[in-house]
């Protein structure tokens, strides 16, 4: 009996560790479009905008949360410049209530670019879509296993404001490799 108690501790201890969680209060202020200098992004379905996460340990680039898992949430802009989306709860940060590395991404909701690696790739008109990211911040987490549950701190207070810009989608490999057959025949032309 004793041995089957013991498994059942062991096991549930490591169901707890393994199914760690934090929670922040996801708030993000004074998002400016660069189109309109010194104007905040208008709020509704025009904007969209998300939170992503990733472990604590060294310290992330951007690129870094670029993994399908470092999304924690998306939402539209709810107000004009920004989004108080209120508390969110993020699965798998060990133990529950530590440390992590946060990011706030916008991007302009156009046709297809339901999320930020859509988005970053298409044009609006002659321009590219708007996006932009705040700065990566490690924000000590809330922990919502404890009674009465952690406080989720604020991610406005660390995440600074930033301003949306166009997107130059880079060029796909097959454009590239036209414009360089085209200039090799040019170039074979004036010999």
């Amino acid at each position: 009996m004793k041995k089957l108690l013991t498994i059942v501790a062991v096991a549930s201890g490591m169901a707890v560790q393994t199914y760690g969680q934090g929670t922040v209060t996801f708030a993000a202020l004074n998002i400016t479009n660069s189109l309109t200098p010194g104007v905040l992004a208008v709020s509704g379905t025009t904007f969209k905008i998300a939170l992503y996460w990733l472990p604590d340990g060294t310290a992330p680039t951007t690129p870094d949360f670029d993994v399908p898992t470092a999304l924690a949430y998306t939402t539209n802009l709810s107000l004009a410049g920004g989004v108080q989306a209120g508390i969110v709860r993020i699965e798998g940060i060990n133990p529950s209530g530590a440390p992590a590395w946060f990011q706030i991404r916008a991007w302009e909701n156009v046709v297809n670019g339901d999320n930020w690696a859509q988005a970053v790739t298409r044009t609006v008109g002659a321009r590219g879509a708007l996006a932009g990211t705040s700065n990566i911040g490690r924000i000590d987490t809330g922990d919502p296993t404890t009674t009465p549950p952690g406080t989720a701190p604020n991610t406005a207070a660390t995440l600074k404001g930033f301003t949306l810009y166009p997107v130059v989608p880079e060029p796909s490999t097959i454009g590239l490799g036209i414009l360089g057959i085209a200039s090799l025949l040019l170039l074979r032309r004036r010999s």
